[in-house]
């Protein structure tokens, strides 16, 4: 299937990694473009429809939107879309888990996916079908690099293995509601917990010097943008 031609990528700081990549492999797609609508994953609820586009009305997502796409607001005018991250993260999941008064894992699946049904990702494309039918794909943001993941260490591998699959379950729940496809994380960048990003993939350090224990670098997003487009949103 041949990958659209151009491409709305709306996404928080996880874009980095995306548009890095990018840049890695884009001869191999002659033709496409992609379009980086990008800012931080706590203004996004500002997000609202507006003569037919998406515009935002913090100042800090337009300035954002500014920078990163040259455009004050997201038109119905691309092949295709994809939402990266958002506030979409294993993280909350893993952190639920630990966090419960009592292991319960009903409970935890309905915490789970009362999360995700409000996060600024779900707002983001409820609004986004408001304009478009074009096919959309949505990513969680990455599994956090293995060593600087707080909340895996304890977890055992059955219990690993559950909350992936509910939290896998739940977005592909998020994408049927808004007639989307949800791609998962390919499994070759998982570390062997499942739950977490193999440290080949992390991100350097911060420009302070700091690790960044967050992000995932260019290679991480060159691997992802390449099946992406290999599918031709077909799923993963």
């Amino acid at each position: 299937m041949d990958a659209p031609k151009s491409i709305c990528v709306l996404a928080d700081s996880h874009a980095a990694a995306l548009r890095r990549g990018w840049s890695l492999i884009e001869e191999e797609f002659p033709g496409t473009a992609l379009t980086f609508f990008a800012g931080t994953s706590g203004e996004w609820n500002s997000l609202r429809l507006d003569d037919g586009k998406l515009a935002p009305t913090s100042p800090i997502l337009q300035e954002h939107f500014a920078r990163s796409a040259r455009k004050p607001a997201i038109a119905d005018d691309y092949d295709a879309y994809l939402v990266c991250s958002i506030g979409l993260a294993i993280s909350f999941a893993l952190k639920q888990w630990l966090q419960q008064d009592r292991q319960d894992w009903p409970l935890h699946r309905a915490a789970v996916a009362r999360h995700i049904r409000n996060t600024n990702c779900a707002h983001a494309l409820a609004l986004l079908r408001k304009i478009t039918a074009k096919p959309v794909l949505l990513m969680a943001a990455p599994f956090q690099p293995q060593d600087y993941c707080l909340f895996s260490p304890s977890l055992d591998d059955e219990t690993t293995t559950r909350i992936r699959t509910e939290f896998f379950e739940e977005c592909e729940a998020l994408a049927a509601r808004n007639r989307a496809t949800f791609f998962r994380q390919p499994k070759r960048t998982w570390a062997p917990n499942g739950v977490t990003t193999q440290m080949q993939f992390a991100s350097l350090s911060l420009p302070d010097g700091r690790d960044d224990r967050r992000h995932c670098n260019p290679r991480y997003g060159a691997l992802v943008l390449r099946r992406v487009l290999e599918s031709g949103f077909g799923g993963d």
